[in-house]
């Protein structure tokens, strides 16, 4: 009887432990999956400017996101962690440091033009002090009676008043050439700033957000005129393998040709961007999903016949590189997301079919 009661709550024990280490592995799957939210929203929110070398960054939380995705020794990963913590942090001052200064700058700048405005302002008035000045003296000469004298007087404040006017034309033109001067640079600053959050660093093709408002203006049109389009989502394939092998400098290479070989292969009107990563997006307005389709095989084969000279190879070694695509095309009622995942679920199905391919979204 004893014996049994042992067994039972030996059972008991094991229910109970069984239990917690199912708590435990939820907790643990919950708590990976807030850390590589939290990472992916890190790489999103980080503004891409060469000043600070956002590439680097993005590169180096997308290589910690790979080590907490790949389940390494939990030892490394935070060893590693702990070294990126204070390197997030310094990035976070700097983007923070970087953004607070071109404010600054914009203020400085509507400050010199307010002066600018405060300053003609004053010469305005003392222009107009003169002017009224000199159209009393000559007033005066109504009440001269020697007719030589008047027309001596007359002559006098004319040439007078002329100069005036000449002085205060030389000041604006001058005043309005330096301010000219100023608001093209103005113009031209907020030009660069405007182009560089619309496109991306590396590559030069528009960025993710960029893509996100095209797309919504896309969806939001087609509610009020129908106007077609189709998406191209396209990967590059084993894109990891080349940076393991060459090096990043190599794999940025490779992202810049791809970036620029999709703008060459495109017309005019047409979008291309980088989604992410190793994955860009082309939009296609007006395009139908057979003639996207077509579009797509005819990139797939455009890529696979680049090859890549490697700096510093003795025996001329090359690399090549193929894209998978995704294809689909908006349809009534559509959200943008939609249009998407059914481009994302094609271009997964080419991976799974052997890459170097492109697939249309059902």
């Amino acid at each position: 009887m004893q014996l049994l009661k042992k067994t039972n709550h030996e059972s008991s024990d094991s229910k109970r432990l069984a239990a917690d280490l199912r708590l435990c592995e939820q907790r643990q799957k919950f708590f990976l999956s807030t850390v590589l939210h939290l990472l992916h929203f890190i790489q999103e929110f980080t503004i891409e400017l060469k000043e600070i070398n956002s590439d680097a960054f993005k590169k180096e939380i997308s290589a910690l996101t790979q080590q907490f995705s790949a389940k390494q020794n939990l030892v490394f990963v935070e060893d590693h962690f702990k070294r990126q913590k204070a390197e997030i942090k310094d990035y976070i001052h700097r983007q923070n440091r970087y953004l607070e200064e071109r404010e600054k700058e914009f203020h400085d700048i509507i400050a010199l033009l307010s002066n600018a405005i405060t300053s003609l302002d004053s010469e305005n008035k003392d222009y107009n002090r003169k002017i009224i000045t000199q159209s009393e003296k000559i007033e005066k000469v109504s009440f001269l009676d020697d007719l030589k004298q008047v027309k001596q007087t007359l002559t006098k404040e004319i040439s007078h008043l002329r100069e005036t006017v000449h002085e205060k034309s030389i000041r604006d033109k001058s005043r309005m050439k330096e301010l000219s001067s100023k608001v093209s640079g103005l113009r031209d600053e907020l030009e660069q700033v405007r182009s560089e959050a619309e496109t991306d660093g590396l590559t030069g093709v528009y960025n993710r957000k960029s893509f996100d408002c095209y797309i919504e203006e896309l969806v939001n049109r087609n509610a009020k005129v129908p106007s077609p389009f189709a998406l191209l989502l396209i990967d590059i394939d084993n894109f990891k393998s080349v940076n393991d092998t060459y090096g990043h400098t190599v794999g940025d290479r490779v992202l810049a040709s791809v970036a620029s070989n999709c703008r060459q292969q495109i017309r005019a009107d047409d979008f291309v961007g980088r989604y992410g990563g190793e994955e860009f997006v082309v939009v296609l307005p007006q395009a139908s999903l057979r003639n996207a389709h077509k579009k797509a095989k005819n990139l797939c084969k455009e890529f696979a016949a680049i090859r890549y000279a490697l700096d510093g190879s003795a025996d001329g070694e090359t690399l090549t590189v193929t894209v998978s695509i995704g294809v689909s095309a908006f349809s009534k009622g559509d959200t943008s997301t939609a249009v998407i995942n059914r481009a994302d679920k094609a271009l997964y199905a080419a991976k799974r079919a052997g890459k170097n391919r492109a697939l249309v979204g059902k």
